[in-house]
């Protein structure tokens, strides 16, 4: 059965900073792996960001039962490089993938 749970928060350049330090170590260490940031794509978000062109979708942050970010390593880095903080959906508990 699954227990994801949902959550619309507002993302500051803080939390998002810690988040991917997080994930990055747990990359680092070989335990989770993820596709490398695109930074043309950060660097769209992050202007959206802004100048205010960024809302809230169903397209947000997802973390796995192990607690790894699964999804939204993108927008993450766009709110620590637009510096300003972003409503956004966070999923948590997705079911880890084998």
């Amino acid at each position: 059965m699954s227990n994801i749970k949902t959550e619309i928060r507002t993302i500051t350049p803080e939390w998002a900073a810690k988040v991917l330090t997080e994930h990055d170590k747990h990359i680092v260490e070989a335990k989770f792996r993820q596709r490398p940031i695109t930074e043309s794509v950060v660097a769209k978000y992050a202007i959206d960001m802004k100048t205010g062109n960024w809302g809230l979708t169903g397209q947000g942050i997802s973390f796995n039962e192990e607690g790894n970010l699964v999804d939204g390593q993108h927008r993450l880095a766009a709110v620590v490089k637009a510096g300003v903080p972003i409503q956004m959906l966070i999923v948590w508990n997705v079911p880890v993938m084998v």
